[in-house]
């Protein structure tokens, strides 16, 4: 028997076609904590929605109902207040080689998010750390790094902690990072009684719950507000703006799922040319199409299959198979 070879694309996807068009939307109306609704999103879709710009925005107005959402007409997306991301200005990774930068030195019951927008540290000569709003004005503490020496120096003049981190960086290493108990004594030693001194302690506040950073807000006026509301609705009632909530609230909740990656394959098929088909039929093709889509999607689950000849640059789909051809 005569020995031809044929080609065809395979594309296969976890998905139907339709979902690769971009990133859906879903409202769950059933009322959860935010915490619940991302755990539901992430086992369900990808994760509480990111809305990352105004399309985004006006997508969502577009779709809730108002009158389910009942009063306030309100949903969690994936914003949130991250109050445990403390990190250290100073991320030399050789200074704090053979220490930890978990140390920390609060004083009782800090850090307390008190006051909204406490997301820098202040160290005082006797009570230890604090959290306070980083637009607030303290006496730069800052470190001269040099390998794992350090060499702390207390600015006397007050300002932000943004432009306290501005001048340690210009004028010695960073703002101060405190590795260990020696060092925090090391510090207060430097501060007059009654007195406190920027860290170089802080942590990002607004944050989405799939790690994306924050670039587009709609935040209604007046807010973010409460120190205690660190999870974020979008109130469809007004407009779609968001507001922060108590992130044990219930509310009905916005998932994303994000479309299933597909991945695309050229498979070179041997057959054995029978006499009674005619490979040239257009039916006959699309048959053995058929029959061969079939077979992968037996060998795959519920994978979608999908399947096209793939013509020679002679315009042919077969071709006949030289000797010795590997």
């Amino acid at each position: 028997m005569e020995k031809l070879l044929l080609y065809i694309i395979g594309a296969l996807t976890l998905c139907a076609m339709s979902s690769l068009a971009g990133r859906q939307y879903h409202l769950i109306y059933e009322k959860k904590s935010w915490s619940a609704a991302q755990r539901h999103c992430r086992e369900t879709y990808t994760d509480l929605v990111t809305v990352d710009d105004s399309a985004v925005m006006s997508a969502l107005i577009s779709t809730a109902d108002v009158k389910q959402l009942g009063i306030p007409a309100d949903a969690w997306i994936g914003l949130f207040d991250d109050v445990s991301s403390w990190r250290w200005s100073l991320t030399d990774e050789a200074f704090y080689q053979g220490y930890s930068t978990d140390y920390r030195g609060w004083a009782a019951s800090e850090p307390s998010n008190s006051e909204p927008g406490e997301a820098c540290a202040e160290i005082f000569s006797k009570v230890n750390w604090n959290d306070i709003p980083c637009n607030v004005l303290r006496r730069p503490m800052c470190v001269t790094a040099s390998g794992q020496s350090a060499t702390f120096t207390l600015i006397q003049s007050e300002m932000t902690w943004i432009e306290a981190q501005n001048l340690c960086r210009t004028s010695y290493t960073d703002l101060a990072s405190v590795r260990n108990p020696e060092e925090n004594d090391r510090v207060k030693a430097k501060i007059p009684d009654d007195k406190s001194a920027w860290l170089g302690l802080f942590r990002d506040r607004w944050k989405w719950s799939n790690g994306a950073k924050i670039t587009y807000t709609y935040w209604k006026t007046g807010q973010p507000y409460g120190p205690t509301e660190n999870c974020v609705v979008a109130n469809f009632g007004n407009s779609g703006y968001w507001e922060d909530w108590n992130c044990d609230s219930t509310k009905a909740f916005i998932c994303h799922q994000d479309p299933v990656p597909f991945s695309k394959h050229v498979i070179k098929i041997k057959l054995v040319k029978n006499s009674i088909l005619d490979l040239s039929d257009a039916a006959v093709l699309e048959d053995l199409l058929m029959k061969l889509k079939q077979k992968m999607k037996n060998q795959g689950g519920e994978m979608e299959v999908l399947l096209n000849w793939r013509k020679q640059p002679d315009g042919k789909i077969f071709f006949k198979e030289k000797k010795n051809q590997k």
